[in-house]
């Protein structure tokens, strides 16, 4: 081939590579991209996704959690949900460590009891019931948790009550990727600031959200059902007035009728797997390919980024179908009793999609799979707390909801065995439901008296 041909051959390359600058350059090649979403909706196949390891598991949920750090302007250096970085865990976790030490459960009790009475005393007439247990579960979060010292009756109505539909108003929005909440923020930063005008730092939204947004999703609807079930569920009232009255964990676990029905600890784990409060956890890892034209041509940097393959997967584990799942209505292969109840051989399980706190007094080995706290490295510290304090927050609602001082009326044409539809996730699927006040109860004291309230 004569040198004339060559130099020919290099004109041409040069100005292919020239033609193809210019494109890029006008006309931008973005990498090719794949997105692959893999849904898990059995037991295993969520253990599967949350027992990798930790650094694994912190870098694929804050991938996954960007709409959330968008949302709530949530800042990887602070909050852990939104940072892959292990020493950000490690601080979150010791913290949330010593906020679950800040009370007992004798004090927690007098706090569940306090929130309601001073969420009821601060309405007149008939109050909408989501607000009412919104409000009650976020005064009982702050003062029994995130604020130990402080009463419920402190903390000032309106900016309690503004702070809760704003939390959830942006939490709604942050399911919308394009959604600017930048207004709704602010005006959350200045209803908590007015709670604690002496150190507005003291709530943390990197706290007080993951704890008050799923605690009151199962709060609600459990208490409606308890409210509204009829003899079905008398002895499960009982469990939870008992274990507010004896707040222990010996009671908490005491099984009832001579062992024949379920404790309120069986209570609890049946209303987070049937309102389990996160519905799917999402887990995303993204991989870069290079074009295989690297490998056979140079190409320069800038050009060789334009034409690499991106794979994303996002593996999304289902909690709320592996709890309604037929694997909670088939016997299992081993019922060998694991805790004090009675083992039982070919039991049928009740109906996955009622709430039956039965099913683990048949087969407690099936308290292992309640998922609502998620699993492995990254299972929320709260996994053990979190259903006591449910128990003592339906215990109170029970005693002064009880249809003497004031009453639960549900939605025209709503059903009592899965109050709410939908609502544990949002409180428009409440709409309609409300507490009648039917005579005035005295508000009982906290402590040695009572404070002024913060704000309005």
């Amino acid at each position: 081939m004569s040198s004339e041909t060559f130099l020919l051959l290099g004109i041409l390359l040069f100005a292919a590579i020239t033609v193809i600058a210019l494109l890029s350059y006008y006309f931008p090649i973005h990498p090719l991209t794949h997105k692959h979403i893999r849904h898990r909706t059995t037991i295993s196949g969520i253990r599967d996704v949350l027992e990798r390891t930790r650094d694994s598991q912190l870098q694929t949920r804050a991938t996954a959690n960007q709409a959330l750090e968008h949302a709530f302007g949530l800042h990887p250096d602070i909050s852990t949900f939104v940072s892959g970085d292990r020493e950000t865990n490690d601080a979150f976790r010791r913290h949330a460590y010593r906020l679950i030490s800040n009370s007992t459960f004798v004090e927690l009790a007098d706090i569940a009891r306090q929130a309601v009475d001073t969420t009821l005393a601060n309405y007149v007439g008939d109050i909408p019931y989501a607000e009412l247990i919104q409000v009650a579960t976020f005064r009982f979060v702050v003062c029994g948790l995130l604020v130990p010292g402080t009463t419920p009756d402190e903390l000032g109505h309106t900016h309690v009550r503004e702070a809760t539909r704003l939390i959830t108003a942006i939490w709604l929005l942050s399911k919308q990727s394009s959604a600017n909440t930048t207004y709704l923020r602010n005006q959350l930063k200045d209803h908590l600031d007015a709670l604690f005008p002496a150190d507005p730092s003291i709530i943390q939204l990197e706290s007080l959200n993951p704890i008050w947004e799923t605690f009151w999703r199962v709060v609600a609807p459990l208490f409606a059902q308890l409210r509204l079930g009829g003899s079905r569920l008398e002895d499960t009232r009982n469990a939870f007035e008992d274990f507010l009255e004896l707040p222990t964990t010996a009671q908490f676990h005491a099984l009832r009728c001579n062992n024949t029905a379920p404790s309120a600890k069986y209570a609890s784990l049946e209303a987070l797997r049937a309102w389990s409060p996160v519905s799917r956890i999402k887990r995303q890892h993204t991989t870069t390919h290079e074009s295989r034209l690297t490998r056979w041509f140079w190409l320069p940097t800038w050009l060789a980024r334009r034409i690499t393959s991106v794979e994303t997967t996002v593996d999304v584990a289902d909690i709320e179908a592996a709890h309604r799942s037929e694997y909670w209505a088939v016997p299992l292969p081993s019922t060998s009793s694991t805790g004090p109840g009675p083992a039982t051989v070919g039991v049928v399980p009740p109906d996955p999609n009622v709430y039956d706190p039965s099913r683990f007094l048949l087969e407690p080995q099936r308290a292992a799979d309640v998922l609502a706290f998620g699993h492995g490295p990254l299972q929320c510290i709260a996994a053990r707390w979190a259903p006591l304090a449910i128990g003592l927050m339906v215990g109170a609602l029970l005693d002064r909801i009880n249809d003497v001082e004031s009453r639960l009326v549900p939605a025209s044409g709503a059903g009592t065995n899965s109050p709410g539809g939908g609502a544990s996730r949002d409180p428009k699927g409440w709409e309609g439901w409300r507490v009648v006040k039917l005579q005035q109860r005295e508000q009982r004291p906290f402590g040695a008296g009572a404070a002024s309230p913060r704000g309005v």
